[in-house]
């Protein structure tokens, strides 16, 4: 069985990266043309933005899991 703290702990690893993704897409949006650099595609973008979602599915797998160790209903809780 996993701990209550290990859940967190990686349910903190998964905000951080789902932020650090947010912000690359965020900060790519923000770009001019001229200033749109290379790794900044399209395709580039669309694969960050389904890491999002991806990353969006663990955190809600976590959240349950943590309701689940805690003993605490999940159903009141927003999903994203």
């Amino acid at each position: 069985m996993t701990s209550l703290g290990s859940l967190v702990d990686r349910l903190s690893i998964v905000n951080m990266k789902i932020w650090k993704l947010q912000d690359w897409v965020h900060r790519a949006a923000a770009d001019s043309k001229e200033q749109f650099s290379a790794g900044n595609t399209l395709d580039g973008v669309q694969k960050k933005l389904a890491q999002i979602g991806d990353l969006n599915k663990e955190r809600n797998r976590l959240m349950d899991e943590i309701d689940r160790v805690a003993g605490t209903p999940g159903e009141n809780r927003t999903k994203m």
